[in-house]
């Protein structure tokens, strides 16, 4: 439990112990937090078989509030017996119920019509890559998030047209595999599409604005003429990358030059053609174009949010955008990539929610089934963006307990478990309120989105603004809640793993489902951050969000790309779930209490035994009354109890929405750093006093990140191994993709310490760049002047063009000797381990005088039974020893712990005695 997920249980604060609803607290049913070995955790109490002021309870038949509102609501009385033994009078069980003092104690009352709200469920939150790494049993995980950046092309001119533009006028990958037809020349308008389901075919065009932002307003085919095709190859060659993506996509490597490839492009048509075309399309046309305001400002305001719904899933006619992304991504040069699990992707006819096989989706299927995604998505949408007066969601706490694995902070072969509980604030909506505005609605309130893919009736009827599409809208709707009633009503479609009419007192508090209440995850939002910092807190404020309808086609999860950032600019993702949850509101109303008129007996199966004549009476205005449990009875009954409480409990299914956020992360796009240098020292043999070296760049080998020399190399590195999910021991598996640019010699004239020495002795950058060209040199010389007969320090490394820093070479120790005038030049090679120092200059320091590891006198004096004092001193010296005891302590080690009593962590010592013979 907790190793495969992070399990959470998410419970309403009505269902506490000592919540409003003191009735819970009084019959059980309730939920308490308990203390756990690391944190604490949340349980229910069961509803017990006896209580201190009550014997028994029952409920009656259940009857339908109303025939005439669409939501099932039920209504039945509950009757609850007094204890005879511990019900004092009449006079106590009113106040007991109502409230008001009884002898010298004051009591709150039970009773209560406000209210209830009544959920708790359980779900689960995915680990992160980097958490799995880090878990000794991470192989068995099976719910995991991950948000990495790729960086696969270095385009130099469109990653520096992107650093000046809105993030939303970067082109994206979708929108281009949108009008991805046959290739990027002859995008097809049109599309056979089938949307009602007629025999009658018809055409579907493109949204034209969000074609002008992509085609460059027709101003794209001109940059797809021979010449641009052989630049583009031109400035494709001068990727480091190139020769591994040509050899795999099948492109012909024809000769290899100086930093440099020599190619030609196989006709072979298929994804290298493809991404010719898209790098000469970002570099050679998307950055040469200015778009007219009109387009800039349509792309700026639908692109805030990008809708995918089913048809951007599956869809038998048209483009299914979302999915086919996979087969063309790896031609973008850069991008954000999400990956992680789908739940709720088996259909209602596989699986079976009450045995915790598989995931019921009721709620998705009925949407699904009846086009109501796309208008029920913007919905959401404009909802939980609290973009309408409508529907405004509310902020309501409820404690969140999460149960999940961790590394032991005190023994490393092991995970250590985890147990928190907390009140946590959720966004909700009414999923009735939300269903009621999408269909009352059926004019377009926003603009600020777009939907992935050709324009279909359902997209056009969600963005309806002259109410052409009120019947598509109407017809949808009404199908989608005609749907999710039939599984709270129908008992032939499974009711009672969504909702049970008739579930008793018992039931109602103790909780029908031991799972909790069905839940369902609905869809998925992730959204973007970035920017510069605005208002009063210099907060960054949200750029973009995506919204995911989650599909039951999705069975392979969840795998989404963001291409609209730019390099090396950080941005923070946040991804949130939104849950369907299927809840119960209850109200007690019509309360009625019994007196007792006269004692009686009462014959029964056993024989006669005393009891009592009791008369229903309303408690609050003291008149007579009905009973409703038995409605035989009247207003008066016998009973073996004296006292008696009837009262109606009113339920119906409660429905939300719950904005559940998932992960949250904060990462960048960079290049991965450029390989190794080797050198070769040498000396020139003159007087000019000059030594050099003589530079090559070698090919790529796996190997950790490059060590630091600088605090901001050291903050680069966390940048790019947390942007990859990178631990700090693992290799880097990829190359740099934009070529060796720069060399960075480093010099001192003591011997460092460590890297960081270097930090600020930079002497000399020197460009690889040739002059008027694209390429850049794979090796070089350098020269330096330096004195005679002294020792200098010299550290290599290269960035390439995106400044990534290379590995660091071995440290050079390098001397001109001047020996007596004739000069010549001695070199030695320092690694790492030779700069360590002895960190135990002063191996003894005061310890407060707390603890004092001294040998008792026993272990130390002179023991001298094996010595012959009769022979030569010097021959018996080495048989006197230490110790005149059966349990000597030398050559013995001993284990100390400290443990803390503030933090509660702890300190091993190993302490080992010894003595030196030879000082004897």
């Amino acid at each position: 439990m907790g190793t495969k997920t992070k399990n959470i249980t998410v419970v309403d604060l009505n269902l506490f112990s000592g919540s409003s609803d003191a009735f819970r607290s009084a019959v059980g049913g309730y939920w308490t937090t308990e203390e756990a070995p690391l944190g604490e955790y949340i349980t229910q109490n069961s509803f017990p078989s006896a209580w201190d002021y009550f014997k028994t309870i029952g409920a009656g038949t259940s009857e339908e509030v109303s025939s005439e509102t669409i939501i099932p609501t039920q209504k039945y009385p509950i009757r609850v017996w007094g204890n005879n033994d511990t019900v004092y009078s009449d006079e106590f069980w009113k106040v007991y119920w109502t409230g008001g003092t009884f002898g010298d104690k004051n009591y709150e009352g039970i009773y209560s019509e406000d209210a209830f709200d009544d959920y708790w469920f359980k779900d689960s939150l995915p680990y992160s890559k980097l958490e799995v790494a880090n878990l000794v049993g991470g192989s068995i995980v099976e719910e995991e998030i991950e948000i990495s950046s790729n960086y696969n092309f270095y385009l130099k001119d469109y990653q520096t047209y992107v650093e000046n533009i809105s993030e939303l006028l970067i082109p994206n990958m979708y929108l281009i595999e949108m009008f991805n037809q046959d290739n990027l020349q002859t995008w097809d308008t049109t599309v056979l599409h089938n949307e009602l389901g007629e025999n009658a075919s018809y055409d579907r065009l493109y949204d034209n604005r969000m074609r002008d932002f992509v085609d460059l307003e027709d101003n794209l085919e001109s940059f797809f003429d021979e010449s641009s095709r052989e630049d583009a190859i031109k400035e494709l060659a001068n990727e480091a990358s190139l020769i591994g993506f040509m050899e795999a996509e099948g492109l012909q490597v024809t000769g290899r030059g100086t930093g440099h490839v020599h190619a030609k492009v196989a006709d072979h048509g298929g994804k290298d053609l493809y991404t010719l075309k898209l790098h000469q399309y970002l570099t050679g046309a998307v950055p040469l174009v200015t778009l007219s305001a009109s387009t800039t400002a349509y792309v700026e305001n639908a692109l805030e949010n990008l809708m995918f719904d089913q048809n951007s899933i599956k869809n038998d006619y048209l483009k299914n955008t979302f999915v086919d992304i996979e087969q063309t991504r790896s031609g973008f040069p850069y991008y954000i990539k999400f990956k992680f699990p789908s739940r709720g992707t088996e259909t209602t006819a596989t699986s079976e929610f009450s045995t915790g096989e598989g995931d019921s989706v009721y709620f998705t299927e009925a949407i699904q089934d009846n086009n109501f995604d796309c208008k029920f998505l913007k919905s959401l949408k404009e909802a939980f963006s609290f973009e309408i007066n409508e529907v405004i969601p509310t902020v309501e706490e409820y404690v969140m307990s999460k149960n999940f694995y961790e590394p032991d902070k005190d023994y490393e072969d092991v995970d250590a478990q985890v147990e928190t509980a907390e009140n946590t604030s959720f966004v909700t909506v009414d999923f009735f309120d939300l269903w009621k505005y999408s269909y009352e609605n059926y004019d377009s309130m926003t603009d600020n989105c777009f939907f992935v893919g050709e324009r279909t009736i359902t997209r056009e009827a969600a963005m309806d603004t002259t109410g052409t599409y009120r019947y598509i809208n109407s017809k949808n709707a009404l199908g989608a809640l005609r749907g999710v009633l039939s599984c709270l009503t129908d008992a032939g479609s499974g009711t009672d793993k969504i909702y049970k009419n008739n579930i008793g007192v018992k039931k109602l508090f103790d909780g029908w489902r031991n799972n909790g209440k069905y839940n369902e995850i609905i869809a998925y939002r992730i959204e973007k951050i970035g920017g510069k910092a605005s208002g009063d807190y210099k907060s960054q404020n949200a750029i973009q969000n995506f919204w995911i309808f989650n599909s039951t086609d999705l069975t392979d999860g969840i795998n989404f790309y963001d291409s609209q950032v730019k390099y090396d600019e950080d941005y923070i993702y946040n991804v949130y779930k939104y849950v369907i949850v299927v809840g119960v509101k209850y109200a007690f109303s019509d309360l009625v209490l019994t007196k007792v008129t006269a004692d009686t007996v009462i014959a029964g199966d056993y024989g006669p035994r005393d009891g009592y004549c009791l008369q229903f009476y309303d408690p609050t205005t003291g008149d007579v009354a009905d009973s409703l449990y038995d409605t035989s009875e009247g207003t008066t009954t016998t009973s073996t109890y004296s006292n008696l409480a009837d009262f109606n409990v009113t339920i119906e299914p409660a429905i939300k929405i719950f904005e559940i956020p998932m992960f949250s992360k904060k990462l960048k796009v960079l290049d991965n750093p450029p390989n190794q240098l080797n050198l070769n020292p040498f000396f020139l043999l003159n007087n000019s006093q000059t030594i050099g070296y003589n530079i090559n760049y070698e090919t790529f080998v796996e190997r950790e990140y490059p060590a630091a020399i600088s605090s901001v190399d050291d903050a680069l590195k966390v940048d790019y191994l947390n942007s990859r999910d990178m631990l700090d021991d693992d290799d880097v598996i990829l190359e740099s993709r934009s070529q060796q640019r720069y060399i960075q010699a480093y010099r001192l004239s003591e011997m460092p310490t460590s890297f960081t020495s270097f930090d600020e002795n930079l002497i000399s950058t020197i460009d690889l760049l040739l002059e008027d060209s694209v390429f850049t040199l794979s090796n070089t010389i350098f020269y330096d002047k330096i004195n005679t007969n002294q020792k200098y320090y010299y550290l290599f490394r290269i960035l390439n063009e995106n400044l990534m820093p290379g590995q660091l070479s071995e440290i050079y120790e390098a001397e001109l000797v001047n020996d007596g005038g004739y000069t010549y030049g001695m070199f030695d090679l320092l690694f790492e381990s030779d700069l360590e120092t002895d960190g135990f200059t002063n191996p003894s320091i005061v310890f407060k005088k707390l603890i004092q590891l001294q040998p008792n006198v026993s272990q130390m004096i002179l023991n001298d039974e094996e010595i012959d004092y009769r022979r030569i001193a010097s021959d018996e010296i080495i048989k006197m020893t230490l110790g005149d005891t059966d349990d000597p302590i030398w050559d013995k080690t001993f284990k100390i712990r400290l443990t803390s009593k503030k933090t509660g962590r702890k300190i091993d010592l190993n302490v080992t005695y010894k003595y030196d013979i030879d000082s004897n």
